[in-house]
Order: structure tokens, then sequence, then C-alpha cells
């Protein structure tokens, strides 16, 4: 066959496809766009993609225990996704069971049909098409997915579902669309949205997950530069706003400070009050080990429980280079009424309910994004960690 031949065999071949393609979509309305999607499907390149490698935080969800062993199988797959109901497990399922036997076609085609059929049998139940959605992404590399995964994230609204739609735009702005790592598209911009809507689903329906695997989602945004800004970016401030009556930085103190080799760093005023009331600690033990005044770096001093006395906050260096400052305050009468760590000295006082009360607040995003923030509030015996405020971050 000379090459004219096969050139005409080609172009007629592809010319069948795209009017079977275009027939489809005309004979059924409302089913265009996921047609139009199937339509290109597209073959993953060498990037990696951040749905098959950003490991999700599910150790804290109860229903976890024996996912390794289920994704081990497609009928595992099937089994173990269809008995749980945490969305955010069903994503790290499909993730470790196509590491798993991604490679093997027959695997993966038997999963697929059996989360097809199940869609089928209810096209509008949200955590169907969700699960196939998702799945199409994982396993196939079918950017139609994220048709599925936006129509959820629509019905449903959850962190769980803002944090998929967001990971899988990742990746079919740079996968999928070859968008250069430094561009900021329109779906870079949308990635940003989607992934922020999942803390602000979270303050307000907290589940467990959440934030860590925003952290690890962040982590695999670092090689595409567009990404900077919303990886630099403390957005803890959704859960627990800044005061309204942060205490200014004091230069000299600073200078001190950074002079010695710790960083010092003071938090700008901005606004209103945490979401939930908080769960305060009841009990006040402290370390038994007694300070060394030699090691004090410098002392902050206020009225911190509004009792008319003088308290005070104390911050040690522990001679370990960029270790955070051990921490204790202590009352008028020189008892400790607090201990803590803190890379931040002393600026961490702040009001943030607006109730005229200071509460010890540690900001550290830039220092343990997986802890970022801890606050303490007084219980009428001392200063002890709002639980509350570190739920959101388990």
């Amino acid at each position: 066959m000379d090459n004219r031949s096969l050139s005409w065999m080609k172009q007629t071949t592809f010319a069948s496809m795209l009017a079977l393609t275009l027939t489809t979509a005309l004979l059924a309305p409302g089913k265009a766009e996921d047609v139009a999607l199937e339509a290109t499907s597209t073959t993953v390149t060498e990037k990696p993609m951040l749905l098959r490698t950003v490991p999700l935080e599910v150790s804290s969800v109860p229903q976890a225990e024996g996912l390794d062993q289920a994704v081990q199988t497609a009928d595992g797959t099937y089994e173990f996704m269809t008995s749980t109901d945490s969305l955010l497990l069903h994503m790290e399922t499909l993730r470790r069971a196509y590491a798993a036997y991604g490679q093997i076609p027959e695997e993966r085609a038997k999963l697929m049909k059996a989360l097809k059929a199940r869609y089928l049998t209810n096209e509008n139940d949200p955590i169907k098409f969700f699960d196939y959605g998702y799945a199409q992404l994982v396993m196939e590399a079918n950017k139609n997915g994220l048709f599925f995964l936006r129509k959820a994230n629509d019905k449903i609204g959850s962190p769980y579902t803002s944090l998929a739609y967001g990971l899988a735009q990742v990746d079919t702005d740079i996968i999928f669309e070859n968008a250069p790592p430094d561009a900021m598209t329109t779906r870079k911009m949308d990635v940003g949205y989607k992934l922020k809507d999942a803390l602000i689903f979270n303050r307000d329906d907290m589940k467990p997950g959440v934030w860590p695997s925003y952290v690890r989602i962040l982590e695999g945004l670092k090689p595409y530069e567009a990404y900077s800004s919303l990886i630099n970016e403390d957005v803890t401030t959704i859960y627990v706003p800044y005061g309204a009556t942060s205490s200014s930085p004091n230069s000299a103190l600073m200078a001190l400070s950074m002079a010695d080799g710790n960083t010092v760093e003071s938090d700008q005023s901005t606004t209103t009050a945490t979401s939930r009331p908080p769960e305060v600690a009841q009990t006040c033990s402290f370390s038994s080990t007694p300070v060394n005044w030699n090691q004090l770096k410098t002392s902050k001093s206020l009225d911190l429980d509004q009792d008319g006395t003088t308290d005070s906050i104390n911050f040690f260096l522990t001679g370990t280079p960029n270790a955070p400052y051990e921490v204790r305050i202590l009352n008028g009468k020189n008892q400790v009424i607090g201990e803590l760590k803190s890379h931040k000295g002393p600026h961490i006082t702040e009001d943030i309910d607006g109730d005229g009360k200071m509460e010890i607040v540690v900001r550290q995003f830039d220092k343990d994004p997986y802890h970022p923030i801890y606050v303490y509030r007084w219980n009428g015996s001392c200063y002890a960690e709002d639980k509350q405020v570190s739920a959101y971050f388990k």
C-alpha cells in the first residue's frame, strides 16, 4: 500500500470518528459536554500527575483501616469504596489503587466498569458520579472526569469536593492542556479559589484530614512558579483571623533578637473573631524544670487577665539555632500561669475575639505548616490551649 492510500485511510477513519462523536452529542441533549470531554482524553506526559502522587491525609478517618489491603485488586477497591462514606478516603483509595495495579489494564478496566455501572444506576447521585469522575482522572487520565467533579462540587459543596476539584484542575492545566508552569492561567486562578473554598467549608463543617491534605497539595505545587503566592500565603486566618488589638512591633526588641540569630516576627492587625466558640482545656500543668534566667531573651509586660496586676511573657533561648523560644507566662506574683513555645516574640498577644482580653496566639505557618497556629486562652486559672483551633489542622 502506498503512502497516499495510507494517508487517505487515516483521514477517512478520523472523519468517521468525528462524525460519530458529533452525532452522539446531537442525539443526547445534556450530554454534549461529556462527549466533548471524552473525545479529548489525553495520554499523560512525563510530568507527574498530582492526583496520582500527592498522598492525602486519611489516618484520622476511622474507616481508613484496611485501606492498603483493599486496594490490591479492582474488586477489593470497589468493595472498600462502596462500604465507606468519606470522599477524602475515596480519593486516596483511588490514588493507592493506581499505584498498586495502575499498570495492569485488565484490573483498571474492571474497576472503571464497576464504578460506571454504579453511577448509571442513579446519574443524579453526586457521590456516585464523584467517584466515577475521580476514577476517570486517576485511573485513565481522562479529562472527562473534571466535568463530573465540577457537578459534584456544585451539588455537595464540601471541603473534600473542593479539594478534589482544585487538585484535578492542576493536572488539567499542566498535564492535559500543557500550560507553562510559570503562566497564571484562568485554571490556575480557579485552583486557588477552590482550595481556599475547601478551608472555608471546613471552618463551618469540620472534617478530618482537610488541612494536612491542603498542605501536601501545596507541596506538590512547588515546581510550578505560578502558584508561589498561594504556597506562601498564610490562609490560617480563614480559621483564626488576626486580632483587632494586636500589639505593634517594638523595633528595639526585634533588632536585639535578630542580632542573636533568632527571627522575631510581628503579625499585622486586621479583623474580627473566630467563627466557633472556644474549647479551652481546663487543666493547668507546667514543667517542674526551673527556668534559666540567664537564657532570657526578652520580656513583655502587660495585664493579660484583666485583674489589675501586671503579668509578664518571658522568652527564653534554648541554645539550639533557629529553635523556638521557650515561653513562660508569669502573673504579678511571679507564679507560672502559662507555658508554650513560639518562634515569634514578643508580639504573640492578640484580642482575636474582641472581648478586651488578650489571647496568646502562636502563628508559625512559615515554620511548620502542619501545625501552623496555636491559641491559648485564659480559663480562670491559667493560659490553656483552645482545642477548637487545633482541631482544624488535624
